[in-house]
């Protein structure tokens, strides 16, 4: 794991959360987005820490050069605020989750492990920052290729997301099993060009093929 963080006792605190986990290892430290592009590709860590406020260059473009470069890497948007106007930048430039600061430890180390699991992220707060602002902006029109290939049942399961619902209410409010609306999930992403679930809801808003509302 790399930690990019400027502030140095938040990166000591980081540093002994995930020393404490049995399965985590910190390979690198940076101070710096430039210094976290670079120890990244020098690296190649599975798992990179990304504080959203730093000196140059911020987290969320260093995020961006980094999925570019690492796509296989799951990298972690750190920030001391929940409705940081950094969210969503990070979170379409390759972010896979959004974490407070103040996160509770076994919390942190927690979504730590669901990230790279591939689940999406996000605390309530967060969340609901994250559908404000995209919601705030114009839907553009999908790509003919796009539209085509999204098929009825797969909107239904993109609206039922985008809602707030789990694979499980997903696959209740669809007469579904959950294998099936995972296998739904996992061919939209790749149609969508989405790595995750946020990513996938955010980019369906922005095509105008489903609608952002917190409905849970």
């Amino acid at each position: 794991m790399l930690i990019a963080e400027d502030d140095l006792l938040m990166l000591e605190a980081l540093r002994v959360f995930v020393g404490a986990a049995g399965d985590m290892v910190v390979a690198g430290e940076a101070h710096d987005g430039q210094q976290a592009v670079a120890k990244a590709l020098q690296l190649r860590p599975d798992v990179i820490l990304m504080d959203m406020h730093m000196p140059g260059m911020d987290g969320a473009d260093a995020t961006g050069i980094i999925h570019e470069q690492l796509p296989a890497a799951t990298i972690i948007a750190v920030s001391s605020f929940a409705t940081d106007r950094y969210v969503v930048r990070a979170l379409r430039k390759g972010a896979s989750a959004y974490l407070v600061k103040d996160t509770p430890p076994a919390q942190l180390v927690e979504a730590i492990r669901r990230a790279r699991r591939g689940e999406a992220v996000l605390s309530p707060q967060v969340l609901r920052h994250v559908v404000a602002q995209v919601r705030e902006e114009p839907a553009r029109r999908a790509p003919d290729t796009v539209s085509r290939n999204i098929s009825e049942r797969e909107r239904e399961v993109i609206q039922l997301l985008a809602t707030g619902n789990s694979n499980r209410e997903i696959a209740e409010r669809l007469h579904l099993s959950q294998a099936t609306v995972k296998s739904h999930l996992a061919r939209i992403m790749a149609k969508l060009g989405a790595r995750d679930r946020v990513q996938l809801v955010i980019r369906a808003h922005e095509y105008g093929i489903a609608e952002l509302r917190l409905d849970h």
